[in-house]
């Protein structure tokens, strides 16, 4: 889960890193080979959902793992946001303000433990810019993801994506295609890194 405009990137544990070469490690080219679909298409996207109150988007991926909202609190209001239920990790992106009387600034991060109460972001009217704060945690909408690709955009969460049809499938604007792999598609010298 991806937010550049927040530079903000969540992602699950992981041991699944099969690699071919220009690495000392370990390399397993025929595991990684086997693997490759040579399925083009496009790209998922996740425009995120907004939830109860609209300054608040969610971000759900497809995995159990965690989930993402995005706070925005504009200059002069309070936002209360009701404890998840489960443990979270809170990062201030953008902005200054408060939380429960608490400066908060950018880079600073919090622990939102499972027994806290619920939490109030407040911005005063004279600052200039919102306040943007990430809060990551395990995924309770997997049912809901906001993760959607361009010719799948009608499930409930989803946000409908606009998009001009192209005859260039590799930018993910056009449908899915299946390519079979042929010889000398492979990079120069893949198939012959020791294992």
């Amino acid at each position: 889960c991806k937010d550049p405009r927040e530079i903000i990137e969540c992602m699950a544990c992981s041991d699944n890193v099969v690699r071919a070469g220009l690495t000392p490690k370990f390399k397993d080219v025929e595991n990684l080979v086997s693997m490759l679909t040579y399925t083009m298409g496009g790209p998922s996207i996740d425009a995120g959902a907004p939830c109860k109150d609209p300054r608040i988007l969610r971000y759900t991926p497809p995995v159990p793992e965690f989930e993402v909202m995005m706070i925005t609190v504009s200059p002069g209001e309070t936002l209360k946001m009701e404890n998840p239920g489960v443990h979270a990790v809170m990062i201030v992106t953008e902005g200054s303000g408060t939380l429960d009387g608490s400066d908060l600034r950018p880079g600073k991060a919090y622990y939102w433990p499972l027994q806290c109460m619920d939490m109030e972001f407040a911005v005063p009217a004279e600052k200039r810019g919102a306040l943007k704060v990430a809060v990551a945690h395990k995924n309770l909408h997997l049912d809901q993801p906001t993760a959607v690709n361009r010719d799948d955009s009608s499930r409930p969460g989803s946000v409908t994506i606009t998009s001009p049809n192209s005859p260039i499938p590799y930018l993910g604007l056009a449908r899915a295609q299946h390519v079979s792999p042929k010889p000398g598609l492979m990079a120069p010298g893949l198939d012959s890194i020791p294992k």
